[in-house]
């Protein structure tokens, strides 16, 4: 990977122009607007930060060092640091200091695989904490809490279809190209092919609007989604075939949206 190259002397601190890397390659992978949480990208996908990638690296490549013959230069210099608590050695402190670690030449040298396993635990479980509380101060993804925030897993895997993959995230992060757009504040939210007079969001668009109840009947088998029915299909509850019905419905009913926004000149 050639973004944590020489990762073995820097990736012991977080940087955040790592971070952004990974963060855009699942954006353009999963066709996602630029505006999608961080938060989303890594609970949907499973994925986690680079750090904990790079930490590995860097401490493996301590633990060789350290193991080095003294009169080695690699060896004198990165004792003289750990000595002097410079550089690297200084940012290992400040982070196993955050869990409570301890951290010494002998650790780093005998012990370091025990070290590194205890230091990412906690590190892990730090990462899903934060990660909920953004779910739940959410300003404008309000649905993506009444998720179950493992769905990811039952629709992001190698048997499935990959534009489905692609839908069914957007579904669920309300991620669609919907009038429903609170963070732009000079937009009009109504719903544009219906009169119901009611914001055009993605459980409006999914399980209500009666101009796409035929696509509706035809997906689900039914004209009108209550909302419990239609988080329990978000959440791959129901059967195996539910989500797949879902992307379906969104492929046809939003191209069918399109058009009558195109041909009628509607807000869009």
């Amino acid at each position: 990977m050639v973004m944590c190259y020489g990762a073995q002397v820097w990736g012991g601190e977080e940087h955040d122009e790592v971070e952004k890397l990974q963060r855009y390659f699942l954006k353009k992978l999963y066709k996602l607007p630029n505006n999608t949480p961080n938060y989303m990208l890594f609970l949907e996908t499973s994925s986690q930060p680079l750090y904990n990638y790079t930490l590995r690296l860097h401490v493996n490549y301590l633990n060789k060092v350290l193991n080095q013959s003294p009169d080695r230069l690699t060896n004198f210099l990165a004792k003289i640091i750990i000595e002097n608590k410079l550089s690297w050695y200084k940012a290992l402190l400040v982070q196993a200091g955050k869990y409570n670690l301890e951290i010494s030449v002998s650790l780093l040298m005998d012990r370091h695989l025990r070290w590194l396993k205890d230091f990412i635990g906690k590190l892990c479980e730090q990462q899903a904490t934060i990660l909920q509380e953004k779910v739940i101060n959410s300003e404008f993804h309000k649905q993506y809490k009444c998720l179950d925030l493992a769905g990811g897993s039952r629709y992001i895997n190698d048997s499935s279809n990959f534009h489905l993959i692609q839908t069914i995230f957007r579904v669920r992060g309300e991620l669609l190209e919907l009038n429903y757009q609170p963070w732009k504040r000079d937009r009009i939210f109504m719903c544009s092919l219906c009169n119901m007079n009611v914001n055009e969001d993605t459980y409006h668009f999914v399980s209500v609007c009666p101009v796409l109840k035929e696509f509706r009947l035809r997906s689900f088998g039914k004209k009108r989604l209550e909302w419990q029915e239609y988080i329990d299909i978000l959440n791959g509850n129901n059967d195996v075939n539910s989500l797949n019905n879902l992307y379906k419905y969104v492929r046809d009913a939003y191209s069918y949206r399109k058009m009558l926004c195109s041909e009628f000149n509607y807000n869009n």
